[in-house]
């Protein structure tokens, strides 16, 4: 596949470095200042100063350190935490250039590439709000770099460096244990389907990646750690139900999992069936896992491509293959556009706004402790009015029955506590919302039983200004 030298040199290194320069400046110029997907829970287990998260096993250490790092510059966790997003996106750009480089493309088309994947709108959406997949992306760089060493050098060795790229990959996210299968596919593709020497690629990846996966957990496991592999097995397992459930669930989400998030380089690529047609046919395989855990995972979450993203080299390697770079431009303008415009739709500060000035309204020159449970109010703590002191209910410690007595006891002591020094306790309508649909889902749950301990320990007086809507806990 090579058109050109397959070294990486000091020009493509400064290139590389250039290209996560201007993707980062363009991330940090994008950052949103609302809450998306799992981020209000990722940022209550920092705030609450879990170990780790039970699927994504580095995320929360991550998010730890760049908080410790960020304090001396004044930012909050929460621009800490998105910090973390811009320069993981911005690094794995880097690392695709790199990859690019050392697979031989010519130094034009290694650019063309690149820039649309910086450019495709479900990265640059990731990379501007507090999630698990651009810093993941990062991981998703590095292993396609040793993808592309493993091309050039089929050995062992090459093979024992992707799979410690893979399961560094896995670390991250959770869906970065099926990495090695679509790369070692990438591999076999462009390395020329050699059998022995893919046998010693494919056990090197195979032996590192599951030490990686499986040791570092195992060792991690005194220090409160909860990430598994058989956790991530059930992660990516659970949601097919959803599938058989309602087949029709894979075409009513397509289009946002794919031809939006990617677009339009989710169709350029589409040329390469007449013009690439073994290449196109390794891309559609390889897609084929993440696109059908994106669409089962949607029918409880959105997920904008964020799946996609350990696979979106071949789809940009294809369109910059099958298509005159003048197209290329306007691909990537309309990839931009569509990127910001979703960025700008999702984002929603004034509501964040609104929610603090109603608080401040309400609670005057009190200081207030907020009994939170939905993601608007997680937006007013972490962002709005960052240092406010507040207690998530919608927690394990509160569901769990065998320790929500506990919880509920040291609840009600905290409350005692703040009302005595002369603040004020208010349960918001978000944390009253938060009470009824885990329980629904899961009867087993105590979440009704925490309610009832309210209501029968307080009088729930309704608090409301602006945005914000809660209930204060007065002595009854």
């Amino acid at each position: 596949m090579s058109d050109g030298d397959s070294r990486i040199h000091g020009r493509d290194l400064a290139t590389a470095a250039l290209f996560g320069a201007l993707a980062f400046g363009l991330y940090l110029a994008l950052g949103q200042n609302v809450l998306y997907g799992d981020g209000a829970e990722f940022m209550v287990l920092l705030h609450d100063g879990a170990a780790g998260h039970k699927n994504h096993l580095a995320y929360i250490p991550l998010l730890r350190l760049a908080a410790r790092l960020g304090e001396p510059f004044g930012l909050t966790p929460f621009q800490a935490a998105r910090l973390c997003s811009q320069a993981g996106a911005a690094l794995g750009v880097a690392l695709l250039h790199l990859a690019s480089c050392r697979l031989g493309l010519a130094r034009g088309n290694a650019a063309w590439l690149t820039a649309l994947i910086a450019g495709a709108p479900s990265v640059i959406f990731f990379a501007t709000v507090v999630e698990v997949h651009a810093p993941y992306f990062a991981g998703v760089g590095l292993a396609w770099l040793a993808t592309a060493h493993a091309v050039r050098v089929q050995s062992l060795a090459s093979g024992a460096w992707l799979g410690a790229a893979t399961g560094l990959a896995y670390l991250g996210h959770a869906s970065g244990f099926v990495l090695p299968g679509p790369l070692l596919l990438v591999v076999a593709h462009l390395g020329g389907w050699r059998r022995r020497e893919l046998t010693r690629v494919g056990l090197g990846c195979a032996a590192l990646h599951a030490l990686v996966c499986f040791g570092v957990p195992w060792l991690l496991r005194d220090a409160g750690q909860v990430a598994s592999p058989v956790g991530a097995a059930r992660f990516l397992g659970w949601w097919q139900i959803d599938v058989v459930r309602d087949p029709t669930l894979a075409l009513r989400v397509l289009w946002d999992e794919w031809l939006l998030a990617y677009l339009p380089m989710s169709l350029l690529w589409l040329r390469g069936f007449a013009r690439a047609r073994a290449s196109a046919w390794v891309a559609l395989v390889a897609l084929a896992p993440y696109l059908t855990l994106s669409i089962a995972l949607l029918a409880v979450y959105r997920e904008f491509g964020a799946y996609q993203h350990a696979v979106v080299w071949l789809f940009a390697w294809l369109t910059v293959r099958c298509w005159p770079r003048p197209l290329l431009a306007v691909a990537l303008l309309v990839g931009l556009g569509v990127g910001i415009a979703k960025v700008r739709g999702n984002d929603a500060p004034d509501r964040v706004a609104s929610y603090v000035a109603g608080l401040a309204e309400v609670t005057g020159s009190a200081p207030p402790l907020l009994l939170v449970g939905s993601e608007a109010d997680f937006e007013a703590c972490f962002i709005g009015r960052p240092g406010v002191p507040f207690v998530a209910l919608a927690t394990p410690e509160f569901g769990d029955r065998a320790r929500a007595p506990a919880a509920r006891d040291a609840l009600t002591a905290r409350i005692r506590t703040h009302v005595e020094s002369g603040g004020r306790v208010f349960l918001t309508a978000g944390a009253v919302g938060a009470f009824g649909a885990p329980a629904a889902m899961s009867p087993e749950l105590a979440y009704a039983d925490l309610r009832a301990h309210l209501e029968s320990t307080y009088r729930l007086q309704p608090a409301m200004a602006a945005g914000f809507r809660a209930f204060e806990l007065l002595g009854k």
